[in-house]
């Protein structure tokens, strides 16, 4: 009787998403959205699991054909959300989770009103910066400078997780799927309706 959503997790590179996103797999039968690029496999990565990995004169062609939901240039690779691939995967009856930048996830709440866009965050800029660190990020003062413009938009988000211990931060993720499913607007009413009243 639920219909399924649209879950954009977006936040600064450091924050643990692709660690909340990993938790939330397990827990809820949900489709990640993969996205394309046009930059090599880094080791351990798999074509159709991490990304689809796809040559630039690819990218250029589903560019002009529109078949790209957003996409984004980061560190001279591009990065697309597939529109064919969202459609096919709301066809399945799932829920999608998608990983996107600020723009990203702006982007896809314009086109499906009822997406759900979270904000992942640390406690402060200072923790985020030893983080980044932690994990030795190249192109550390651009990265802090997203981040500081992510937390300047944060009223177009619908939440914010701030990220301090894994384990509540997942508690509170799974929170948001299951109060979202629980919203009559994302319930099919009528067949609820015919259902009580036989």
């Amino acid at each position: 009787m639920k219909k399924n959503i649209i879950f954009t997790l977006t936040g600064p590179s450091g924050a643990g998403k692709s660690t909340l996103i990993k938790g939330i797999k397990q827990k809820f039968d949900v489709n990640f959205s993969i996205s394309h690029t046009t930059r090599a496999p880094r080791e351990g990565e798999k074509e159709g699991v991490d990304y689809f990995f796809i040559s630039d004169e690819t990218f250029d062609k589903m560019l002009k054909e529109g078949d790209f939901l957003e996409w984004t240039e980061v560190y001279g690779n591009r990065y697309g959300t597939s529109k064919r691939e969202i459609e096919k995967l709301l066809k399945k009856g799932k829920d999608i989770v998608l990983d996107l930048d600020l723009k990203g996830a702006l982007r896809v709440k314009d086109f499906f009103k009822d997406a759900i866009v979270i904000f992942i965050g640390t406690e402060n800029l200072k923790e985020l910066k030893n983080r980044l660190k932690k994990r030795g990020e190249r192109d550390f003062e651009l990265r802090l400078s997203s981040a500081k413009e992510a937390v300047e938009k944060l009223e177009n988000f619908d939440y914010l997780i701030i990220n301090k211990k894994i384990e509540e931060s997942l508690m509170k993720l799974e929170s948001i799927f299951i109060a979202e499913h629980l919203k009559i607007r994302n319930l099919y009413l009528n067949k609820y309706k015919e259902d009580f009243l036989k």
